[in-house]
């Protein structure tokens, strides 16, 4: 079985800058047509069309990225993403790499306003703002800020902290706040921690345990890479128990509602039945 393409909406809304993504790697028409995205201006999710600014004159150089002696053919590419509903504009900086030697064709996002930061910020925090640590929301911008400029292990130090710090708050808020019991339960390590804890978490977590593995050897042991390619898989991680939170917590509070006014009818009924 192939490899599933990276798809356009990825490499303009989830791909770092500097990745090097071959044309293989890619949707053929990833510079043509349309494409679904995060409008942060307008706070929605909405269609861009894809427009071709320019083009510049090629040139020829090394390219260190690639890891090889080969010349390279190069061209800067401007591209331009326009709200189909609202017309805000969004600038993509590609850089166009040919191989001369055989020819293959690679892409590289070398600049775009505005940021993937700036779009994931706003979209957090207009899903999550409600339901989710203001700290948290503080540690994923910082995350994203980080890997939109290729600091792959940078941005895993922030989702690990927030992955942490959802399990100890939940054993603090469930079980217990006693000094030494947080201690002890700090002292754990992260799959006991989650066995403890299990019926007070989202099972999102408890799905995704391994995770945290992940984003720990990425952190001491896998280069930048490696952590830019796993980046976007531990941002979906995240961004799901935070939307299994805010399900949870919107279902308790219908519950209330629902049960208070089941309660002020009954009451109601008990008045009218005494008279």
């Amino acid at each position: 079985m192939s490899e599933q393409k990276k798809s356009k909406h990825d490499f303009y809304f989830n791909t770092g800058l500097y990745e090097t993504v071959s044309e293989e790697e890619i949707d053929e028409d990833f510079l043509i047509g349309d494409v679904e995205g995060y409008n942060f201006i307008a706070k929605t999710e909405t269609t861009f069309s894809i427009t071709i600014i320019n083009f510049n004159n090629s040139y020829y150089s090394y390219d260190p990225c690639e890891n090889s002696q080969n010349y390279f053919e190069s061209k800067y590419i401007l591209v331009e993403l326009k709200c189909k509903r609202y017309g805000d504009i969004y600038n993509y900086f590609i850089k166009k790499i040919k191989d001369e030697k055989d020819e293959n064709l690679f892409y590289r996002k070398v600049g775009q306003s505005p940021s993937l930061a700036d779009i994931g910020s706003v979209e957090v925090n207009k899903l999550y703002k409600k339901y989710v640590d203001g700290n948290h929301l503080h540690f994923y911008e910082k995350a994203v800020g980080l890997f939109s400029h290729g600091i792959g292990a940078g941005s895993l130090i922030y989702l690990r902290k927030i992955f942490e710090e959802t399990i100890e708050r939940k054993f603090i808020d469930n079980i217990s706040a006693e000094e030494s019991a947080v201690s002890n339960f700090k002292n754990k390590k992260m799959e006991d921690k989650i066995k403890c804890i299990k019926k007070y978490l989202p099972n999102k977590i408890d799905s995704f345990r391994s995770v945290y593995s992940l984003m720990s050897a990425g952190v001491h042991t896998l280069g930048e890479d490696k952590c830019n390619n796993i980046f976007p898989l531990i941002r979906v991680v995240i961004k799901l128990i935070w939307q299994q939170e805010k399900d949870m917590a919107i279902e308790k509070e219908s519950n209330k509602m629902v049960n208070d006014e089941i309660n002020k009818y009954t009451q109601e009924l008990g008045k009218s039945t005494n008279k």
